[in-house]
């Protein structure tokens, strides 16, 4: 092949063939699995930015055993949390579930502390019947951790039901 075969358009497409074809081979062999791109998928429908969705902030919040409406949505709580001058993190997980990191410093004890809920969006068929707050699902917390460590139950129930005892008095106040 000489310098004329080169500078022709059949020389060009043969430099272009020769380096697109073995990138295309590339991302062909380590592309990630259909499973893994599907949940990829789901998580950025569920979680655009890395924020829950609209859908996800409307659900009603569930927990205990049976699982009992809290009445507050997650919009709610999130508004909430992110009122206490804290951080707030967003960790989706595999299927359904997601976790809601809330880290907050306080200024009397000079600590930080980390609250972990574990969440699942429930569809409206995998909850209680007759609840009227489940109609369009509901996120239930499936466990509580305070600091990285898993809390009682109980005391994760009793925290929650003060959350929402906070929660709505500052609606009625005009504050959330």
């Amino acid at each position: 092949m000489n310098a004329e075969f080169f500078q022709s358009w059949k020389g060009t497409l043969l430099i272009v063939a020769a380096v697109t074809v073995p990138i295309i081979g590339y991302k062909i062999a380590f592309r990630p699995s259909l499973e893994t791109r599907i949940a990829e998928r789901r998580i950025a429908t569920a979680f655009p930015e890395g924020q829950p969705s609209e859908a996800l902030r409307k659900r009603v919040i569930a927990a205990g055993t049976p699982l009992a409406s809290l009445y507050i949505t997650l919009d709610d709580l999130t508004r909430f949390l992110e009122g206490t001058k804290s951080k707030l993190e967003w960790e989706p997980g595999n299927g359904r579930a997601f976790v809601m990191r809330w880290t907050h410093f306080d200024p009397l004890t000079q600590q930080s502390n980390e609250i972990g809920l574990q969440l699942v969006a429930m569809e409206p068929s995998q909850l209680p019947a007759g609840e009227e707050t489940f109609k369009s699902g509901a996120i239930a917390v499936v466990s509580v951790a305070l600091n990285r460590e898993l809390t009682d139950p109980q005391e994760a129930y009793g925290a929650l039901l003060q959350w929402q005892a906070d929660i709505i008095t500052l609606k009625q106040q005009g504050r959330l």
